[in-house]
């Protein structure tokens, strides 16, 4: 949706009606990380983390949002959550490097 605000009214409205459907907050954080509000997206995040806690592609995600903020030791904490969950993970580890490198 190229309509910001009609996408974070809807998905927003989704996660009012059904707080407990991960997938309006990952695609509510998909809109704000598009626009920029890293913060908002990994709020949302979070919230998508803690209805399912075990999967990797959420925790890299909020990885990489995090190192957008420039918050890099929450960036690495979410990388190795990723490597622990998966320990088969190829993205994570090399993020984690960068993070590592950098901070």
């Amino acid at each position: 949706m190229s309509d910001f605000k009609g996408a974070e009214n809807a998905f927003g409205d989704a996660v009012q009606f059904e707080p407990e459907v991960s997938n309006f907050y990952v695609r509510l954080s998909h809109v704000y990380a598009a626009h920029n509000e890293f913060y908002r997206a990994v709020d949302m995040m979070i919230k998508t983390i803690s209805l399912k806690p075990l999967r990797p592609e959420y925790h890299v995600r909020v990885g990489g949002w995090l190192f957008e903020n420039g918050q890099l030791k929450e960036a690495a904490e979410a990388m190795r959550k990723t490597i622990e969950i998966s320990p088969n993970a190829v993205v994570a580890p090399k993020r984690l490097e960068v993070v590592l490198s950098i901070g």
